[in-house]
């Protein structure tokens, strides 16, 4: 489905018409704002915060994080919706190895940036499928199946308002599925950040060693010496 600049749908978008056009400039700034395990680290506790009830309870420490983490995470699900539109069958961010060859899908080039290869397994995508690991694009889709863009951004500002309330007041299972969220949407950073690291690997290439690269490029590598 195409859109237009006049649909209901983008002009409530946050992010602007500029940036539509550029989906990977929002993911880019979206890990510029936080690695990925700080990512997942806020969105565990959003969540973990919106699920409890009972007593009166504190504000967050440092509130105006989770605040800055929903804005960032509303405009992550808005271009996810961009995304979701197009045809990425062809993007470098997918790749071809076979899902059952694990040694070569833990390769930390993967998911990793190359500055991170001695902590890269922080980063390994457990929220995803094989599939979904090596074509990413596979995510967003099954976002916008469970919920319409409305609807999540409905719901993440229902969130919102439940950690920041004074009070704990208990989410209805019936309005939001909180585990569900979780999973969506800990789907979609993995898959954004997938995007990011295999992109920001075409811009930056490093060559690997010999004990770094594939069976594949080994392969490749040991055909060359000879």
């Amino acid at each position: 489905m195409k859109t237009s600049p006049s649909d209901p749908a983008i002009i409530n978008l946050s992010i602007n018409l500029l940036k539509i056009s550029r989906p990977l400039e929002v993911i880019t700034t979206f890990f510029d704002n936080y690695h990925y395990t700080d990512a997942d680290w806020y969105l565990q506790n959003m969540i973990k915060m919106a699920g409890k009830c009972g007593k009166e309870k504190n504000l967050p420490d440092r509130a105006c994080d989770m605040i800055f983490f929903y804005e960032n995470i509303t405009q992550l699900i808005e271009i996810s919706w961009i995304i979701a539109q197009q045809d990425n069958e062809g993007s470098s961010a997918n790749i071809t190895i076979e899902s059952t060859d694990q040694q070569a899908m833990m390769n930390p080039k993967l998911f990793a940036l190359p500055h991170q290869a001695s902590y890269a397994f922080d980063f390994f995508p457990r929220y995803l499928s094989g599939d979904e690991f090596l074509k990413p694009y596979l995510v967003f889709p099954k976002l916008f199946k469970a919920y319409a863009l409305s609807e999540w951004k409905e719901k993440l500002n229902m969130i919102l308002h439940h950690v920041m309330s004074r009070y704990r007041g208990e989410i209805s299972t019936c309005d939001v599925n909180l585990y569900k969220l979780l999973r969506l949407l800990g789907k979609m950073i993995a898959a954004c950040h997938l995007i990011f690291v295999r992109h920001e690997s075409i811009k930056h290439p490093v060559l690997p060693t010999n004990n770094d690269a594939t069976p594949t490029e080994k392969s490749s590598q040991e055909s060359g010496d000879n």
